[in-house]
């Protein structure tokens, strides 16, 4: 281990790195769902979630794209100070802030991607499409960078003297925003270029209230309504929890505009492990495969193993950020001792900050939509960490009642349901977790979804482990008396609502499987279903997967992705056999593969389509018959030196059904580095 191994962890893994984003990124699901999955356009995070890593590697991936157009919107506080002045005319009509930001944020996005279209390599001007070119000439007049153009537009546009109820159809008439819609939509088609809008930094100079709420919510919904109406055109909002739920709480529209578009940032154990063995690699320069050997190299006492990896965890929000300055002050203690490994007294020295840090997070992470907050935390000060409902509620009423509060603390008191409405809203930020009527553990929600829980006065409560130094509930996280309670029969347990939606999906996509008959009549059906199965499968090795994409042609290829080269597998596909497109031939029959279905793969592998393609069949096995399948297919590869591989309906079912855990998401690649290592190693020797 290097001498300074501290300092070089310090250096190496800070959490905005963008060297160590370069090449110790963690691709977890969420990541990769948003590669592969597009319905999902604001994302939600709470601070140290990593919204701003997701951000930085979409942009790096995108921006080498040529069939794309990206831009990147990361406003400074001065930009949204100055957007919301306008919108403060409006301070007694939220409802038409919202209107007015709606159409002017739909408008500036518009315009932006055509200026970028006017010099694309494949873009002649915009002279095919007169209102859009005339708009973007007005635009780029308004000023030098998005934020001054919108700026200069407000001011334009709402100093006219008609009502404020005519303002929003008035701007959408004068602004012709449909046709501009329209007529960009039309343009990305034809040219075949995607648009790609990230949207990250929203919370610089955010202050609650309505005309903010109406200023970011005005934003979210345009990006939503501009992602539905224009094909090729998808933008990311990247947002904290506390701003989500300002949204929530202002715009009566929420629950029909927002939620079905949301997707939360979540970590697990399994993944919070994968991603600090990573960086731990290249913090010390280890080699070691396994991720329990790397953890073990660095750590002593009972830090050693997946359980001490537990208990360090139980000091953090379950957040990349939190992890990353705990173990970075406790390696920087441990060098002050002269050891080159962490252990107990470490963590505990770092415990020390880290829980009154985070417990400074959450207050200003929540002050303003838990109004209070900060009073009802201190409230469970210099007591218990667990508790019974009967009893929070308790000390809260009492709290009310013997203390004087502020008016607006106290409506907002009344507002959320009292005493019952405060311990919900601990729950639901993560100070406090519920015991699981089923086990021993007690359930944490860490991603800031407000779950519903039922609470009976003898429900048991845990303050969670984070906050109890701060709190003064526990001085000596490690005592051994202690740590048997807390860690053996009382684990923590952490809850998403994206879990449960992802198992569902899966769950749908494999029974419509089983209900795809063989044959003609359901050969639409499984093109479509082998159109859907890669994109999680292979979401961030493949992207822009379609089906029939050159459906007018003479070879007419059923599914193609393009390969981003971005997994150790796909890289592979690409170096070995110059494969950038990625052809997936759909075989809607069980039987075996004959030399027609040979030759016509044979004829589709040319150009960027490469030496390699795939046939989806619904045979029960993947393996090729000696003397049918695997004579043709040799043929093939040493005549033309393309490689022809069979994979099977059933086959990428099993592999969709490990996707269901997150923990499972290297399964595919896995599997299909060993199958290539089949066909290269087996059956063209035999």
């Amino acid at each position: 281990m290097p001498k300074s191994s501290s300092q070089k962890l310090g250096d190496v893994i800070a959490e905005n790195d963008s060297a160590m984003l370069d090449t110790a990124f963690f691709e977890t699901p969420d990541y990769l769902a948003l590669l592969g999955i597009v319905e999902s356009s604001i994302i939600v995070g709470r601070r140290g979630t990593g919204k701003s890593a997701i951000f930085y590697k979409l942009s790096n991936l995108w921006s080498n794209d040529k069939k794309l157009i990206l831009i990147n919107i990361s406003p400074e506080d001065h930009h949204l100070i100055g957007i919301r002045h306008f919108l403060y005319k409006f301070d007694k009509n939220p409802h038409i802030a919202r209107a007015v930001s709606k159409i002017s944020w739909r408008y500036a996005l518009i315009n932006e991607v055509a200026i970028k279209l006017q010099s694309h390599y494949k873009a002649d001007g915009l002279s095919s499409t007169l209102t859009l070119l005339r708009h973007v000439l007005i635009w780029r007049k308004h000023g030098n960078c998005l934020f001054s153009r919108l700026q200069s537009l407000l001011k334009e546009k709402l100093t006219a003297s008609e009502s404020d109820d005519l303002l929003p159809s008035i701007l959408a008439r004068d602004l012709e925003i449909d046709s501009l819609e329209e007529e960009l939509n039309i343009l990305l088609s034809k040219l075949k270029i995607n648009a790609r809008i990230l949207i990250d930094r929203l919370d610089e100079g955010y202050e609650p209230g309505p005309i903010n709420a109406a200023m970011v919510g005005g934003l979210a919904t345009s990006t939503i309504t501009c992602n539905f109406a224009i094909h090729n055109f998808h933008s990311y909002v990247f947002i904290r929890d506390n701003v989500a739920r300002e949204l929530a709480t202002h715009d009566p529209d929420y629950s029909r505009n927002f939620e079905s578009k949301i997707l939360r940032l979540h970590w697990d154990e399994q993944q919070l492990f994968y991603f600090i063995c990573k960086r731990l690699r290249l913090a010390f320069g280890l080699t070691d495969e396994r991720d329990l050997k790397i953890w073990e190299k660095v750590t002593a006492q009972n830090l050693r193993g997946k359980s001490g990896f537990r208990k360090c965890l139980q000091l953090t929000l379950y957040r990349p950020r939190d992890l990353i300055v705990l173990l970075n002050k406790a390696f920087y203690q441990s060098q002050k001792n002269n050891r080159i490994h962490i252990d107990n007294s470490d963590i505990e020295f770092s415990a020390q900050d880290i829980s009154y840090n985070r417990k400074l997070d959450l207050i200003k992470e929540y002050e303003a939509s838990l109004i209070g907050i900060e009073s009802y935390i201190e409230v469970f000060s210099n007591g218990k960490a667990n508790f019974a409902y009967i009893d929070a509620c308790n000390k809260i009423s009492q709290k009310i009642n013997v203390e004087d509060i502020s008016p607006v603390e106290n409506q907002h008191y009344n507002i959320i349901g009292e005493t019952e409405g405060v311990v919900k809203q601990l729950y639901s930020v993560g100070f406090i977790g519920i015991k699981n009527p089923q086990g021993s553990s007690f359930i944490f929600s860490h991603d800031g979804k407000q779950h519903a829980q039922d609470f009976r006065e003898d429900t048991e409560l845990l303050i969670h482990p984070c906050y109890w130094m701060s709190l003064n509930l526990q001085t000596d996280f490690f005592d051994e008396n202690q740590s048997q309670e807390i860690h053996d029969d009382l684990d923590i347990e952490v809850t998403t609502e994206t879990t449960e939606i992802r198992k569902k999906r899966i769950g749908q996509i494999l029974s419509d499987y089983d209900k795809i008959p063989e044959g003609i009549n359901g050969a639409p059906d499984f093109e479509e279903w082998c159109e859907q199965v890669p994109k999680i499968l292979f979401a961030g090795g493949l992207e822009n997967i379609e089906l029939h994409p050159n459906k007018n042609a003479t070879q007419r290829r059923d599914v193609v992705g393009t390969n981003t080269e971005s997994t150790d597998f796909w890289k592979r596909i690409l170096n070995d056999y110059q494969a950038r497109q990625v052809i997936f031939e759909v075989k809607n029959f069980s039987h075996d593969l004959a030399a027609d279905e040979y030759r016509q793969m044979n004829s589709y592998l040319c150009k960027s389509y490469g030496r390699i393609g795939f046939i989806i069949t619904r045979a029960q096995k993947a393996d090729l018959l000696r003397d049918r399948e695997l004579r043709w297919m040799k043929e093939i590869y040493y005549a033309q030196n393309k490689l022809i591989v069979k994979i099977t309906g059933k086959m990428l079912c099993s592999l969709l059904s490990k996707q269901r855990s997150p923990q499972k998401f290297r399964t595919t690649e896995t599997k299909f580095k060993g199958l290539l290592d089949r066909y290269e190693r087996l059956y063209l020797s035999i």
